[in-house]
Order: structure tokens, then sequence, then C-alpha cells
């Protein structure tokens, strides 16, 4: 028999439905072949599946229903135009003005309880005291209640005096509007009651935060600031008010949070969005949807519903009659549930009243809010004014800091700069003295000799003898080059760890304020032309020695290349040998390698110059040798308008002669000493920095002997072990930091 819809039971329907579905799970279920525990395992989770999805949708139809608004809070602010609120101004009534109403209403004889009932009547705010007592008993009380609140409030001109938007005046009457409420006869401006333009008062970053000032007369008034749908009515706890007493000057600071509308919430249900665009207008006696007029509307309804009339200040109603003097009894009585809206608990109206879609939040900023932030922020400036000192200081005296590198397998030790000054020797200044003056003589000019040629700051014998007990030669220069050995008489036998060089090849001359001097891997010297020898020691070659013969007494000098020899020069770095001596000097060295952004941090930064940094011309390459005796020099221009013979050769300064070289002997104990400017001794401030590039030498020892069989002077020196760390440089703070 052939199966048709017709005769298919509701049950295998369902069979066939699932054995073709395209669901997952389901297709198991209907299949007989299939284990029952699988397809019961099948049915659950296909009916937990149904039973989620269930749940799913309901949730999703309630959130529709019931949450279809989100609030999020938007800060790009750059473009944004902001309208200022609307502002209505509301008399609360003075007494004198009261009082001028009286008389001209009832005559200057009247009673001046009358007072009492055009206060009233012309400020009515739903209570009416003197209606129920001084009306019944008193006098007669008229009910013309138009007559008495024309009397008694002020006309716009004579309320308003002045206006001014950010400082520029405009005509108040123009912007200003009458506007009826429920506390009376108001003006408003800016609102969509008045003659108000979106442009007229708008806030933004071309223009800078909105500022309204106004002139007001004597009388009491009450400004309420409100969004541009609204109006002042009683429940005046929900919009910011200001109560202005006579002459007083008054500022208020206001908070605005404005409202932005998605496109799309007009498509949406008035009950689902909980709020209403002004256009979208249900009350009668209002042009637009406000909340302000929704409770006054309900407030309205509430009065006829109690009192059977309507208030003077109210909408007439048609049919409904205004309120009487004992109607306005009856409104006094029932004050407390007309103002107050219902709560849970509590007696009040029942309006159910929306907000509008498009209504601004203002609150004024209170005075302790004022004074509260105004200290935050003051102490906040302070706190960053700190911040950014502390940082400055920082930056400024601690951009650079030390570290120690032990990474020292595929180092590079350069040799220190060797330099030899030949030392005074009395045989020889004897010998030369008796062949330039002769066998009879005056044994002064011996001493004179001894102070030109190895001058070292002192001439005693210039203030002494010359010119005195004997004529002085003031060829200082040939007394020097006759006197003083030139390289070739001076070294020899010259090794580098164990091979011979050319010694006055590599030993180059170099003018010193001890005379002229032979230096060897100087950078004041020829550094890197074909006469260089690069003194380098390594892994491969081991620490390096210097062996040379020398033939005069001598002075032996290590130190940086940059450096040159001077006065004040450490003693354990230098050693003087007299002739005939083995001269063994054993040394370790700790180098500074410096960051490549070094030279981007200013040299008070740094508190080191590298030596290309060099702002004197005495040497051409920066140390700190070189700046004490570029200051010594100028002392000795400042003291004596001259620099003695040894000094490197200034254009425009002179070289001392007899009597400049006196000169300098006399400041002799000043000059040939350095102080710091905290110290009293005598001596040269100079405050010179460092080199950059200047390493740390240790003089491990000098060891010196005589020998009888060489002639002249044996010197070694020898670094004793390669270095095992070094120090770095380092910017911590560069500009980029701060």
């Amino acid at each position: 028999m052939r199966l048709t819809k017709a005769n298919l039971s509701f049950f295998k329907r369902i069979i066939i439905y699932f054995s073709k579905s395209s669901i997952h799970g389901l297709k198991y279920i209907a299949q007989a072949d299939r284990h029952i525990t699988e397809r019961i395992f099948w049915a659950l989770a296909c009916s937990v599946a149904t039973y989620a999805t269930v749940l799913l949708l309901v949730a999703a139809h309630y959130n529709s229903e019931n949450s279809p608004v989100s609030f999020v809070v938007s800060s790009a602010y750059l473009d944004w135009n902001t309208s200022f609120p609307a502002v209505s101004l509301c008399e609360t009534g003075s007494l004198d003005k009261i009082d001028l109403a009286r008389k001209r209403l009832y005559g200057v004889s009247s009673s001046k309880n009358l007072l009492f009932y055009v206060n009233d009547i012309a400020y009515f705010r739903g209570i009416c005291e003197s209606c129920e007592y001084r009306c019944s008993y008193e006098f007669n009380c008229t009910e013309d209640y138009e007559t008495i609140v024309n009397a008694a409030r002020l006309k716009l001109e004579d309320l308003i005096l002045q206006c001014a938007w950010n400082d520029v005046p405009f005509n108040c009457s123009e912007k200003f509007a009458l506007v009826s409420t429920e506390l009376g006869p108001c003006y408003t401006m800016n609102s969509f009651h008045s003659n108000m333009k979106l442009n007229d008062f708008v806030s933004n970053r071309q223009i800078g935060l909105g500022k309204l000032k106004l002139s007001i007369s004597t009388t009491e008034v009450r400004v309420f600031i409100h969004p541009h749908e609204d109006k002042p009515f009683p429940n005046t706890y929900i919009q910011p008010q200001i109560d202005i007493n006579g002459f007083e000057s008054f500022v208020t600071l206001l908070k605005i949070v404005e409202i932005e509308n998605d496109p799309n919430l007009r498509s949406l249900a008035i009950s689902k969005r909980k709020c209403r665009f002004p256009d979208e207008n249900y009350l009668k006696y209002s042009k637009w949807y406000s909340y302000s007029g929704c409770i006054e509307e309900c407030r309205l309804n509430h009065t006829i519903a109690l009192c059977n009339c309507t208030h003077h200040f109210q909408p007439r109603v048609a049919g409904v009659q205004r309120c009487s003097v004992a109607q306005l009894t009856c409104l006094t009585r029932n004050d407390l549930y007309l103002r107050k809206l219902k709560s849970p608990g509590e007696m009040g109206m029942e309006c159910n009243c929306m907000g509008t879609c498009i209504e601004s939040e203002y609150s004024k900023i209170k005075t302790i809010t004022v004074i509260f932030w105004s200290v935050v922020c003051s102490a906040a400036v302070y706190a960053t004014f700190l911040l950014v000192s502390a940082t400055w200081y920082n930056f400024q005296h601690n951009a650079v800091s030390f570290v120690v590198e032990t990474s020292y397998l595929d180092w590079n030790t350069t040799f220190p700069t060797v330099t030899i000054c030949e030392n005074e020797a009395p045989d020889k200044i004897f010998d030369f003295s008796r062949k330039l003056f002769g066998k009879v003589r005056n044994m002064n000019l011996d001493f004179y000799l001894r102070d030109i040629t190895f001058f070292d700051g002192t001439c005693n014998s210039c203030s002494m003898h010359c010119g005195i007990t004997m004529n002085c030669t003031e060829d200082l220069d040939m007394l020097i080059n006759e006197l003083r050995s030139g390289c070739a008489n001076l070294i020899g036998s010259c090794y580098w760890n164990g091979r011979q060089f050319d010694c006055c090849k590599h030993f180059l001359p170099l003018i010193t304020e001890l005379g002229v001097c032979y230096s060897l891997n100087s950078l004041q010297t020829k550094k890197y032309s074909s006469e260089w020898l690069d003194l380098v020691s390594n892994k491969y070659t081991g620490p390096g020695f210097l062996n040379m013969m020398v033939y005069e007494s001598v002075k032996v000098f290590i130190h940086a290349e940059e450096d040159v020899p001077y006065l004040n020069h450490p003693q354990d770095e230098k050693a003087v040998l007299n002739w005939g001596l083995e001269f063994e000097m054993t040394f370790q060295v700790n180098e500074i390698e410096n960051d490549q952004q070094l030279q981007k941090v200013s040299v008070e930064q740094r508190n080191c110059r590298f030596p290309s940094e060099n702002p004197f011309n005495l040497y051409k390459f920066y140390s700190y040798s070189a700046c004490v005796v570029n200051c010594r020099a100028e002392a000795q221009k400042r003291l004596c308008n001259c620099t003695h013979h040894f000094m490197p050769k200034q254009d425009g300064v002179q070289t001392c002669d007899i009597k400049g070289l006196t000169c300098l002997s006399k400041h002799s104990e000043m000059l040939r000493a350095l102080r710091t400017s905290e110290s009293k001794k005598k001596g040269l401030v100079c405050n010179c920095m460092s080199s950059c590039s200047e390493p740390e030498y240790t003089v491990i020892s000098k060891i010196s002997s005589r020998v009888e069989d060489i002639y002249g002077s044996k010197i070694s020196i020898i670094m004793d072990n390669l270095p095992s760390q070094r120090f770095k440089r380092n910017v911590v703070r560069s500009r980029l930091d701060l």
C-alpha cells in the first residue's frame, strides 16, 4: 500500500521531519538502528537547546520592550556647540512695591493689613493666608486679581535694565518675552516660549565659555535656569534657581550636560523610550511638550477636581470659573497636596509626566565646589611644579650614570701616552756655563742659567741678581736651545713589546709649560700620521710594555693621550730620574667607554668634555691638563701681562722678559698651586672638567736602581695585566626622556 499524507499519523510525520532535518542531532532521534541511549541523549540535548532558545527569545523581547535605550558618555567635544540654558526671571515681591500698590488700589489711608492680601494675590504661590481670615473679618477683598497683579509687578523694561552676552550688550526687550507661569507673569529668554534663535546663545571652542550678564532693578527676583522647552513652575527643587534681593551682585557658575539622541530614537514607541520630543505634544494649554507643562496641566486638573476652579495664574479652562476668595482658601488648605508629586507612602499629585528627549541637565557649581577644586588644582599645579622641577634638576645634574662593564674578551686597550722631559743636571749646567761665560765668571750666572732653561715657575736669580750683581742676557731661546738636548741626544733604543722602533720618529716634540718634551702616542702631536705607532694591547698581544734608554736626567710621565705634562701632574704618574739608573714602572688601566648618545647631552649635564670640544687655543684638543695650563696662562697675563717662555705661544700675548719673570716669581706660590673655590689657601681656581675619554691609571710599583755598566738610564714601562673591567658612561636622561 502506498503511503500518502492523508494516511500518515502525526507521530510518523514528526519522525519523518526529524530524519530529514538539517538540525544536528534531530535525525539521530528518528533512526531506529541507533542505540536507545544515544537517541535519548540527543532528545534531551535538543530539548535543552529548544528551552534555552525560548529563554533567549523571551529575554530579547523583554529587553526590546523595557530596555531599548541605553545611555553612553561621549567625549568627542572638540566640535560641539553647547546651547546656553533658558533663563527666566520671576518677581518675588518687595515690601515697598507692595505698599505702593496698596496705596494706588485702596488709597493712602487704607488698612496696612491690605499689604498681606496684595502680596498673596500678586505673588500667589498656592497659598492665600489673608483670604480666610482678613478678608472675612477685617476688610472686603476685591476679586479683580488682574488689576492687583498689574499694579504690583514690574514690566519688562522696568525690571531688566541691561543685558550682555559675552560682554556684548543686547536689547533685553528683543530677547526676553513675557510668559505666563504658575508663578505669575515671568520673563524668559533663549526659550521655546521666547523669540529663540538656536545660534544666539551658543558656546564652543572658538567662542569660549558663555557668560550672561543682567542688570535688574531693586525688586526681589528669582532667576530660573531650565531647558529651552520648560518654563518656571512651583516644583523648584527640579530646576536650579537663584534668589536675588535688591542691589546684589551675584555670580553663579553652571555645569551643563546635554543629551544627543540617536536618529532612530523617534521610531521607538514613547512608552519604550520613556521620553517625548517637544513636538510630540498632547497638552491642551502648551504649544510644546515639556515636563513643566505636563506638571502644570496635571496640577490644573487636580485644582479643578479639589476646588472646582482655577487660580488666576493658571490657564483658563472653558466652563471652569476663576477661584473666588473663598475658593483660594480651598487651594490654601490643599497646598501641600497640590505642590507635591506623589511618591510611595506619601500624598501628592499623580501626574506620570515624562521628561523630554532633549532635556539638558543644569546644575549650579557651589562656592564650596569652586573652593575645593581651586585647592585641588592649586595643589596639583604645585605638585606638578615640584615634579617638573625635580625632573629638570635630574636632567641637568643626573643625566649620566656610570656602570662597570666586564665583557673584556674582545677589548683593545690603549697603552698610555709616555712623555719624556729633560730635567736639570748640575754638572751639565756647570759645563755649559763655563763654556758660555768662561771659567772666571759670577757663579750666580749658573743659577740664572738653571732658572731659565729649566723654569718651574720661579726665577729667583732674576729678582736677586739680574741688573744688580750681574748682567743677564734676555735671549732666552738661545740659552734653551744650547743647553737642552734634542730627541736624538735624549732618547734611544726604543722597544714596544720587544720590537724595536725609531725613537725620534714616534717620540714627537710637545710644547709644555715644562719646556719642549717628547711624547709617544699623544693626541696633541701627529696622531694617525705615518709616524703614528698604534700601541694597543689585547688577548692576542698580551699586556704591552715599553723599553727605552735616556741619556740625560729626565722626568717620565704617563697620561691619557689627550693630556699634556704640567706642573700639577699626579705624583704617582711621573718619575724624576737621574743619570745612570735602571727604572721600572708597572701600572694598571681602567678605560672609559661612552654611550653614543653622550655627545647629544650638554657639557654641563655630563660634566666632562670630549677632546674635540676644545674652547681654548693653547692646544688642539681638550683635556683636564690642557685646561689647567690655559688657566695658568690666563692668570699670568692678568697678573704680569705676559706668559713665561715655555708656555705655548698665543697671538697678541707677549713672552715675559726678565722683569716679567720677576713678576711671575713674586706670584709663584699662587700660580703653581690649584685650589677649589671653597678653599682659603693660595692657588688658582680653574674649574676644569675632566675629559670624557680619560682612562684611570693606577701605578702598582716604581722601582729604580743604580747601574754602572750602561751609558745613561734604562726605562721600562709595563702594563701589569689586561683590564677585566672598564667604566661606561650611560645617558639615563636624554631630551626625549625629559
